[in-house]
């Protein structure tokens, strides 16, 4: 939705969207396809995924931020 908006305005900031976003479909050790949520939560430590969703806010909050300080 967020690179769509942004159009081809800023490639850079559209490409580390999709990189640190991507909930695609993920290949495991065995190489059946998981899906994302199965693959980064399901069975880890409640530790582990309050870990990753700390992780998950601060990538959003340092793409806010390039957001506003290109806009400006």
């Amino acid at each position: 939705m967020v690179c769509s908006l942004l159009g081809d305005s800023n490639p850079t900031i559209s490409a580390q969207i999709n990189n640190d976003f991507d909930t695609s479909e993920i290949i495991n050790r065995e190489g059946k396809p998981n899906d994302y949520i199965k693959y980064n939560y399901v069975g880890f430590p409640l530790v582990s995924s309050l870990t990753k969703m700390t992780q998950i806010q601060n990538d959003i909050n340092t793409v806010e931020n390039e957001l506003l300080s290109s806009a400006t």
